[in-house]
């Protein structure tokens, strides 16, 4: 990694902020309006290595709000040896059948740990550990990338999260309602996804494989994000504050117009046509959950790729009419929420962005990318559909704002209009073009 890069993240750790530039009126403009192709320029070499993979790690790593920082360098998960009578496993393609084999052997499963982990009821807490361990990049609060497997992160149980001795987080140390959601979702979407084939926008990061406490139902989960090894950038959206401003000067395009598009935008690009897809949206759209492809010269490719997407509901108006009937009323069973209404959230997928000291984004950047946001999610689902549900798009004043704000009027009608007759029997024309590809 460049030596300018280590300085910098070393600078963010101890809260002194490298860089913080005025940026300019966000303004409407297509990807393919700002860019072209071209060879990887010096200012760019200077942002990013060749190694695609260990940029978005370091990205993970070092381009985030102060207290969430994690270290370079690849940390110890003990393992125990597990007996197979004692667990479950679950797999949910062939990829993850590849992945269970390095965890399963003839008569136990080897189980990772989380190094940070204080609770003894963590499923085999207390076991003794191999003379192996696992090492991982921490690349999330539960979330890690083994060194010998980069086609893969491994979700662990853990109170403490962010490390010893800070925050206490017990909810963290269960994962039986991550591994109950990763197992109703994948078959839900490979379902989908089979009769619809790939999206042109949205990227999703599938759980793959668990290994669950046959007591508990607690366990972990493993994520194959072998999409990520394509030799294109990925910049998570909470690294935007860190890493946006050198990445928008390399490329010479202005900070606020840059991620207005190829985060705002398309984000709510891809929340609505996940939405249209799966009739799910998801309940965390925190920024770090979602990623920003980039090709070699760090130009945006208007794809946005969603991970953690099983933590997903299904909204009920919406899932009815596109024919999840059944797999709502699963999702009911298994102890799941479902949503009465149509949320994409933007305040949730921006909450990192404002909270980054010096180089935090303009409280005034961050309403005009609501704005771009919304318009986006609401326009692609009136695109999709063939409709017209919002006459009016257009920015609105600080009055209307503060006695109607933009995060819930636009939606407001956005939502009557789904429950409508006229919303009910376009969602099921639309969902009827899909019924009858053989899956």
């Amino acid at each position: 990694m460049p030596k300018k890069r280590m300085l910098k993240t070393f600078a963010i750790a101890l809260l002194f902020p490298v860089f913080a530039q005025p940026a300019a009126m966000a303004q409407n403009v297509r990807c393919v309006d700002l860019f072209h192709s071209g060879v990887q320029s010096e200012a760019v070499r200077k942002i990013v290595g060749q190694n695609a993979l260990a940029q978005w790690r370091w990205w993970e790593e070092t381009s985030n709000h102060f207290a969430l920082l994690k270290s370079t360098i690849p940390v110890a998960f003990e393992q125990s040896r597990v007996s197979l009578e004692d667990v479950e496993f679950w797999t949910a393609n062939e990829a993850g059948e590849k992945i269970a084999a390095r965890f399963i052997r003839k008569s136990y499963v080897l189980f990772p740990k989380h190094p940070y982990n204080q609770d003894a009821s963590v499923p085999f807490a207390r076991l003794p550990n191999t003379a192996t361990p696992m090492m991982m990049f921490l690349t999330a609060s539960r979330s890690a990338a083994p060194v010998k497997f980069g086609d893969t992160t491994v979700k662990t149980g853990t109170d403490h999260p962010h490390g010893p001795g800070l925050e206490y987080e017990p909810k963290k140390a269960q994962t039986k309602e991550d591994i109950r959601d990763a197992i109703l979702r994948s078959k839900h979407f490979a379902r989908v996804d089979r009769k619809m084939g790939d999206d042109s926008v949205l990227i999703m990061l599938p759980d793959v494989f668990a290994i669950i406490d046959r007591g508990s139902r607690n366990g972990i989960l493993v994520r194959d994000i072998s999409k990520l090894d394509d030799g294109r950038y990925y910049l998570p959206g909470f690294a935007i504050p860190y890493a946006g401003r050198d990445i928008a000067a390399a490329i010479g395009v202005d900070f606020e117009i840059l991620f207005g598009e190829v985060y705002a935008k398309t984000l709510g690009r891809a929340k609505a046509r996940k939405l249209l897809r799966y009739g799910t949206q998801m309940e965390a759209p925190n920024s770090q959950n979602s990623l920003i492809p980039l090709t070699r010269n760090l130009e945006p490719t208007g794809q946005l790729v969603l991970r953690d997407t099983p933590d997903s509901r299904f909204v009920e108006p919406v899932a009815i009419a596109l024919g999840f009937a059944k797999e709502v009323e699963a999702d009911r069973a298994a102890g799941v929420e479902v949503d009465a209404k149509v949320i994409p959230d933007w305040r949730t997928s921006s909450m990192l962005l404002g909270d980054a000291g010096a180089d935090s984004v303009p409280s005034k950047t961050l309403e005009q990318w609501e704005h771009l946001h919304d318009m986006a999610f609401i326009s692609e689902i009136e695109t999709t559909l063939g409709v017209s549900i919002l006459t009016d798009k257009a920015p609105r004043s600080a009055f209307r704002r503060f006695w109607f704000p933009s995060i819930t009027q636009p939606l407001s009608i956005l939502n009557a209009y789904l429950i409508s007759d006229e919303g009910q029997l376009a969602l099921r024309k639309y969902a009827s073009r899909f019924r009858r590809v053989a899956p």
